[in-house]
């Protein structure tokens, strides 16, 4: 749909055939601007990774969203008085003009759904008024009504629960950090061995730097086990309380499923306490070898060194 046709280096295509293209080839569009030979528009066909010209391609949901928000055409009443003398044979006049005499229902049916989603919402956040004391008659209501008022008794007797659960998450994602610092001390450990292998001279520098970083690391992992220790004992307060919250209470609905639930918390929280129990001695023991071990290759080191120096 080029105004001067389409120009394959500088030769101009034939609409009706296919042509191949390649890397380095140019493609011309438009006619000419003032005071130049050159097309208006030019093209180079460069070959690329996909990664770096993905982002600027144009997405499908753009290309669609371009192609609705294109206007459609209002025919003033001289146009369609034509439009139907032409007969059948002008069928998109007739399709645009429906389309313009519809318009006003489909703002009608948009307000109309608009409001049956307004309605809905009101029906959950309004709770019903349920009957009175005296009033014995039956009560018909939907089932809508009745969950929005039995929810908040659940959530009253479970908002100690609820506390109970995210101090368990918190004791999670302290453990989840504590993992993934044994893992930074583990490399620091693993980089002291390989320094110290390679025998520099520049070695005893960089060494004690490394091992300067060892121990804040070593530091921060005894202050992170401190932390989840407090943490388990808040638990297990809180565990504690709302144990006694639940015998002091009288019969209520789903009593017997918060007593299960709060089982369940314990009993994961005494799992984690004897895991944290067991990771802490395993990890004290294995940094007292390494430290140890350093120990002794830095008096080898030192030894080599003064032998070196005699």
């Amino acid at each position: 749909q080029s105004l001067n046709g389409v120009w394959l280096n500088k030769q101009r295509l034939d609409p009706s055939k296919v042509y191949p293209i390649a890397e380095g080839d140019r493609i011309e569009l438009g006619v000419p601007l003032e005071n130049r030979e050159t097309a208006e528009y030019e093209y180079e066909v460069i070959k690329d990774e996909w990664e770096k010209i993905r982002p600027f391609l144009a997405q499908r949901s753009d290309l669609g969203k371009a192609k609705s928000s294109r206007p459609k055409r209002k025919f003033s009443l001289e146009e369609l008085e034509t439009c139907e003398s032409e007969g059948p044979s002008n069928s998109r006049c007739k399709r645009d003009r429906m389309s313009c005499g519809n318009e006003p229902l489909d703002e009608s049916w948009g307000q109309a759904e608009e409001a049956k989603r307004l309605t809905e919402k009101m029906d959950v956040k309004l709770p019903s008024p349920g009957p009175s004391e005296g009033d014995g008659g039956p009560v018909h209501g939907s089932p809508v009504h009745s969950k929005a008022v039995t929810v908040p008794q659940q959530d009253q007797k479970g908002s100690g629960l609820v506390e109970s659960w995210t101090g368990l998450k918190k004791l999670r994602k302290s453990l989840e950090d504590t993992m993934k610092l044994k893992v930074k001390v583990q490399e620091k450990q693993t980089a002291v061995i390989n320094v110290k292998q390679k025998r520099r001279k520049c070695d005893q520098k960089e060494i004690l730097v490394m091992e300067q970083e060892l121990q804040e690391l070593q530091n921060q992992l005894c202050m992170e086990q401190e932390h989840q220790q407090q943490q388990v004992e808040e638990l297990e307060r809180t565990f504690c309380k709302e144990q006694q919250k639940l015998e002091g209470e009288k019969c209520q609905q789903g009593e017997e499923n918060l007593k299960e639930q709060l089982a369940q918390v314990l009993q994961e929280a005494s799992d984690y306490e004897s895991r944290f129990g067991l990771t802490h001695r395993a990890l004290m023991e294995e940094l007292n070898r390494n430290k140890k071990d350093f120990e002794e290759i830095i008096r080898a080191k030192n030894k080599e060194l003064e032998e070196t120096k005699v």
